[in-house]
């Protein structure tokens, strides 16, 4: 079934703040960008409607009504002001606006600084191919700040969730000199500063170098924004057990159906729903652990859908959940006992100590043997008793969507309270996998990521990361969403500079002949008898004739397919001394033998342009 308004994968929509629940944010964006689980959230019940080309609520919303008084305030006191000052005896221009007013200035400059996405030259060669190649982006409007080149002390205010209805109490302009597009520019795409034309003294007023606030305040104004106070459902579908289920799949139609590409969502209600079956994210003073909620949010809509459509057609287990093997064996009868396990997502221990490590290493090390020995034996039904044994983790089935929490939040004994790690893990764009009931080497692509800024797990702030269809990369702070480069998604690793780390990993299954742009099974392996099947033999014309009854050709089964990575292997890239054999990671060449020798050369491409930095200040190392 075709979705009536299309899959919303071009929206590109900020989400509202209510008060430290950027956690809830960061997922639901994270979420969004996942082409299936989006897909099939909307066409669960799917019933023939009107689209909803905009959303106002039930009630007006809070920050809009809060602006709009403002407004008012400020043209009546504009008002005032011009009846107090003596009049100009300059004629006005032949558009009918003063010479000397400030706002013609400000448009003036606001214009020079907005520009369309296909005609934008400040971004890296690669992006502009990406757009290039996608019409609805070629739309949107783009906002390169201009940062100062001084030296400026800048407030770490990043580090904490801010409510929305905090961004009217304080308007005032930034003083900080312009600059020039330089690598510390940011490309703005939801919350470009937009005075108004009509005020004197703006609101919201122009910056070439907007701060988070501002951002966020200019996202809320320009709008559109999309007031989710109530449900869009059928009274009939308005049930307890269903409800964030509901909630999520108004959230994604109201986003996909509107008639804005761009805009801010309020999901008022679903927070609302939220609160009400779980009391743990009742407290808005709280910082809240993005991870828990994720796993609470995936478990209610599969634990829904087995209830309303059944176990054997639940999409969502399909997309996420994974099955994992425990296996223990006993050293003394060599009996194997295992145990299936499903999961939803893995988590991975974070290896202590100043040494860099990568996520493959930290797959291999959730996946080795463990000797249970001493006070850890296993009490065997074979031998009746307590025996040493070995336990070994695999990985029976991959699901669709690998989600990967790196666990950076651990109990401290000598400081007795929980504490972040900041140690260095790096995770690869690409990841290999290795699945024990297909035995077959599955390739997965990063393609969002969830970042936790703060020195601590109690606070902090969540942003996301996510690549869109057009194969370009945003980051999502809440109503602010931001043009970012690719190199930029690999800045988190957790050692800095900056309390940035990424947090969760969102990784999905590619197809291999995409990635590699080729059919690996067409190509020449060097044996000459794989270069002619027995499919090409009947295919032949009659006056060929074969050379013999018993000739490999006509006689022989066709030769089995030779892997073409026979040669590989694939480890983490790095060297290890232990001479172990990895199974994700990057490709790496086998030692050949000596006559047939070659050296495989490397390259890489990196772009010439200059690296930006985002609103967060992180330099790369």
């Amino acid at each position: 079934m075709d979705l009536q308004y299309g899959d919303g994968s071009h929206k590109i929509f900020g989400m509202e703040n209510f008060g430290n629940t950027c956690y809830c944010n960061s997922i639901l964006q994270c979420l969004y960008y996942t082409e299936n689980f989006r897909i099939q959230l909307v066409k669960h019940k799917l019933t023939t409607h009107d689209q909803k080309l905009k959303v106002s609520g039930v009630k007006p919303h809070g920050f809009t009504t809060k602006y709009d008084q403002l407004v008012q305030k400020r043209l009546r006191e504009q008002g005032k002001t011009n009846e107090e000052r003596p009049k100009s005896n300059r004629k006005g221009s032949i558009f009918g606006l003063k010479f000397n007013s400030p706002s013609v200035n400000v448009v003036e400059n606001k214009n020079n600084y907005i520009i369309k996405a296909k005609n934008c030259d400040s971004i890296s060669l690669e992006q502009r191919i990406k757009i290039s190649k996608s019409r609805e982006f070629q739309k949107l409007d783009l906002f390169v700040t201009r940062p100062s080149n001084q030296v400026v002390k800048q407030s770490n205010r990043n580090d904490y969730s801010q409510s929305s209805s905090m961004l009217l109490n304080d308007v005032q302009q930034q003083t900080d000199q312009e600059g020039s597009i330089n690598s510390n520019s940011s490309v703005i795409i939801v919350g470009i500063p937009k005075p108004e034309i009509n005020l004197l003294n703006p609101v919201n007023p122009f910056n070439a170098n907007p701060n988070s606030d501002q951002r966020k305040r200019s996202a809320l104004i320009n709008g559109p924004i999309i007031n989710l106070d109530t449900s869009l459902q059928l009274p009939t579908e308005q049930k307890d057990f269903t409800a964030l289920l509901y909630a999520l799949k108004d959230l994604f139609e109201s986003m996909i159906e509107n008639q804005s590409t761009i805009g801010v969502v309020s999901p008022n209600y679903f927070i609302a729903k939220l609160k009400e079956k779980n009391h743990l994210f009742r407290q808005n003073n709280m910082h809240h652990d993005a991870h828990e909620f994720f796993n609470y949010l995936i478990n209610e809509i599969i634990e829904s859908l087995n209830k309303v459509i059944g176990v054997e057609n639940n999409w969502c287990n399909d997309i996420f959940q994974g099955l994992i093997t425990n296996e223990t064996k006993c050293l003394l009868c060599e009996t194997v006992t295992s145990k299936h396990e499903f999961f939803l997502d893995l988590s991975i221990d974070i290896p202590p100590g100043e040494g860099a490590y990568s996520l493959n290493h930290s797959l291999n090390n959730f996946s080795k043997m463990e000797t249970l020995t001493n006070q850890n034996k296993f009490y065997c039904n074979t031998c009746s008793s307590l025996q040493e044994a070995v336990k070994t983790i695999r990985l029976k089935k991959l699901p669709q969507v690998l989600v990967i929490n790196l666990k950076r939040f651990k109990y401290d004994e000598v400081k007795d309270k929980m504490v972040k790690l900041f140690d260095s893990i790096s995770y690869p764009p690409k990841l290999r996998l290795f699945s024990t009931s297909d035995e077959q080497h599955l390739l997965y692509e990063l393609y969002a990521l969830v970042i936790h800024i703060g020195g601590g797990p109690m606070h902090g702030h969540y942003v996301s990361i996510c690549k869109i269809k057009a194969g370009l990369w945003l980051l999502f702070d809440d109503e602010t969403v931001e043009l970012v480069e690719d190199s930029y998604v690999m800045r988190f690793f957790g050692n800095g500079p900056g309390l940035a780390s990424a947090y969760i990993l969102f990784y999905q299954k590619c197809v291999e002949n995409e990635e590699y742009g080729f059919d690996p099974d067409s190509i020449y392996t060097g044996d000459d008898n794989s270069i002619l099947s027995m499919d090409d033999i009947e295919d032949l014309p009659n006056n060929v004739e074969v050379e013999s009854e018993n000739s490999s050709i006509a006689s022989s089964e066709p030769p089995p397919k030779k892997d073409v990575f026979k040669n590989f292997k694939f480890t983490n890239g790095d060297e290890e001394s232990t001479g172990k054999k990895s199974w994700v990671g990057s490709l790496k060449r086998k030692d050949p033998p000596p006559p047939l020798e070659r050296n495989a050369s490397t390259s890489s491409t990196t772009s010439q342009t200059e690296k930006r930095k985002s609103i967060f200040g992180f330099r790369k190392k």
